[in-house]
């Protein structure tokens, strides 16, 4: 609904700009004329004026009143920066169609039962916990330093890798018999691998000329560990084979192979630190709550120890965790 008023505020504002140039243009030639004759300056010829800017509004500038109340500039802004509005015109229409209707439900008494009242205030406190929040992440984001996101990558090069990928051609067969035969056909001087994936490969990308490529993880579920390994082994150009796969005896023949690459640390700087901004900030919440709890009086009355035991009754059982296999 509120991007819905948005577009519709901004469609007035386009289509009022547009109605006053659609005047402006429909001068009417009797005026034309009188201008001509009161020497106004000819078509075509620059005419020089001095266009003053527009003054910025400042941060008590009255935006919009409501029946006597007011918005400010700075309100508007700061309805902008928590996300009740797109732009600082949006903020003032949505302003306005919410004062109104708080004043038409406080005028119908809608905050007088104490169930509305109850609930009002803990919007309220809900608010200002979520402001603790943001000060202590605040306070947690400024211990973190550039050097802990040295030492987290330093710690976990694997996490920060651009993992090795590869591209190959393979034949797989499912009788070991005849993938020695087509093997040696394929290591023979002057073979054409594509035409022998055509007659003899059983695998379903024949219409692919038997390409695969990916990374260690795609290449391992398609082809299986061992040829993986194989291939990471051998140099563009090896055929490979055969050798039992995920599916089968696999032919390889290696097109390109790129081994795993380490990030530089500047381009994953920014990532590693909001993770830590982030643990930083996980930590020193759970702190602030613990050292809350430890200064309250915080009394669990029966009803609720049985309300919670009932609760544990009523849940599901966890799911079973699968033992060691008997022989």
């Amino acid at each position: 609904m509120f991007l819905q008023r948005c577009s519709v505020w901004t469609a007035l504002l386009v289509f009022a700009a547009g109605m006053t140039v659609f005047a402006a243009d429909e001068t009417p030639q009797d005026e034309a004329a009188s201008d001509k004759a009161a020497g106004a300056t000819p078509q075509g010829e620059a005419v020089k004026t001095e266009t003053e800017t527009p003054k910025e509004p400042g941060p008590d500038e009255v935006l919009v009143e409501v029946n006597g109340e007011k918005l400010l500039m700075w309100q508007a802004q700061e309805m902008v920066k928590q996300r009740a509005a797109r732009d600082v015109p949006g903020a003032a229409d949505f302003w306005t169609t919410i004062k109104l209707k708080s004043n038409e439900a406080m005028r119908q008494k809608l905050d007088a039962s104490k169930e509305n009242a109850w609930v009002l205030n803990l919007y309220r406190e809900f608010y200002l916990s979520r402001l603790l929040d943001e000060k202590s992440n605040e306070a947690a984001a400024q211990t973190v330093t550039e050097e802990q996101a040295r030492k987290t990558y330093d710690e976990n090069p694997g996490d920060y890798a651009r993992p090795m990928t590869a591209e190959v051609k393979h034949i797989l067969l499912t009788s070991r018999t005849d993938a020695d035969q087509v093997a040696e056909k394929a290591r023979a001087e002057g073979a054409d691998f594509d035409a022998l994936v055509k007659e003899h490969s059983q695998a379903n990308d024949k219409s692919r000329q038997g390409i695969v490529r990916g990374n260690n993880r795609l290449l391992t579920q398609l082809l299986g560990k061992d040829v993986l390994d194989a291939v990471m082994a051998a140099k563009e150009g090896d055929t490979l084979g055969p050798i039992q796969g995920a599916k089968g005896f696999e032919i390889v023949k290696v097109n390109k192979v790129t081994p795993e690459q380490q990030i530089p640390f500047d381009e994953v700087k920014d990532r590693i630190l909001q993770q830590i901004k982030a643990e930083a900030a996980r930590k020193a919440d759970e702190q602030l709550i613990q050292k809350l709890r430890d200064e309250a009086q915080i009394i669990k009355t029966p009803v609720l120890e049985q309300l919670v035991e009932e609760q544990k009754k009523a849940a599901p059982p966890p799911p079973r965790q699968p033992g060691p296999v008997r022989r």
